[in-house]
């Protein structure tokens, strides 16, 4: 029988199946049972199996049925569905395989497996699979959107998805792979002056289809160290009105300015307008532009405004960064 490798490289329904899913259709005699003397009618027991899966998702049967009918090849010869606390299983007495679960989590074991069980996925995983006539091809509601970052800080990325089930998601950053970047959002806990420029886009698929988004560029700003910071304000005399502290004069001290603005997706470029442009309520009064205050300054200022605020990891949704965590 072949090794375990050729499973994964077999096309279900057009695409190729992960390893992580596929390992959920074998069960477990070598983990704790299987013998004939404890099998019984799997219909007996699917409400233990159901136990921790939602109504509407797949059962044990569907999973295990499907099993037989897409890869033939492992599943082969008589059945006898049983239990093994803590799994439900069906062993494939031609081939010797077993298909198994432990409340929604799948496993298989097997010969080609070296008679290990492996955990190759949750219920979920297989719903579009199994129930391919009830399942939509993924579209992108909402792509990623574009972001900026002060060096050494966090950013993150999301997508909003249409369609399903058993949506899968793969992120990249300049079309290349990010390996275990495989959920709706993408958090990059630090960036670097390397990612800026980079772009971010994100393929999801199921086994009715898959698309990928456009990618969103990420815009990384040099941080600026306090005492830089307080040159540029004696250039343009902001000190007159600001603190780099929480102390405030005739505005704000950056530092709570740094505070409240940080988890913005956009930070930089709107603290950058507000210094050139004006600002009226935003901390209980108006604060006059600066016309004099060219882009580039204005945006270390930014910089180095944000750079005061206590570091966190923003809490991502679609187009919004929201407060840390």
């Amino acid at each position: 029988m072949n090794r375990p490798d050729s499973l994964v490289s077999r096309p279900l329904h057009g695409r190729v199946l992960p390893a992580t899913v596929l390992a959920t259709v074998l069960a477990l005699g070598a983990c704790g049972g299987g013998s004939p003397g404890e099998t019984r009618d799997i219909a007996a027991t699917r409400e233990r199996a159901q136990s921790n899966i939602d109504v509407e998702r797949v059962s044990a049967v569907e999973l295990m049925d499907w099993a037989a009918r897409t890869y033939p090849q492992f599943f082969t010869g008589p059945t006898v569905d049983g239990t093994a606390a803590p799994y439900v299983y069906r062993h494939f007495q031609g081939s010797g395989n077993y298909v198994g679960l432990d409340g929604d989590l799948v496993y298989v074991l097997g010969p080609p497996f070296g008679n290990v069980p492996l955990l190759v996925g949750r219920v979920g995983d297989f719903e579009c699979s199994v129930r391919l006539a009830t399942c939509t091809a993924p579209s992108i509601k909402t792509p990623p959107a574009a972001r900026e970052a002060l060096e050494g800080r966090a950013a993150g990325f999301a997508v909003d998805v249409e369609g399903g089930p058993s949506l899968a998601y793969q992120w990249f950053r300049n079309d290349v792979a990010l390996p275990g970047a495989t959920a709706a959002t993408l958090s990059l806990p630090a960036v670097t002056l390397a990612d800026q420029g980079a772009r971010f886009s994100v393929k999801v698929s199921n086994a009715k289809g898959e698309q990928t988004s456009a990618a969103a560029t990420l815009t990384v700003a040099p941080r600026v160290e306090p005492a830089a910071l307080l040159a540029l304000m004696a250039r343009h005399g902001c000190s007159t009105c600001h603190t780099t502290s929480s102390v405030r004069l005739v505005g704000p001290g950056l530092a709570d300015v740094g505070d409240r603005y940080a988890p913005t997706a956009d930070a930089i470029s709107y603290i950058a307008s507000r210094i050139r442009f004006g600002s009226s309520g935003q901390w209980g009064g108006s604060m006059p532009g600066q016309p004099g205050v060219n882009l580039a300054d204005a945006r270390a200022i930014a910089a180095g405004i944000l750079g005061l605020s206590t570091p966190c990891v923003p809490e991502v949704t679609t187009n919004v960064v929201g407060a840390c965590r």
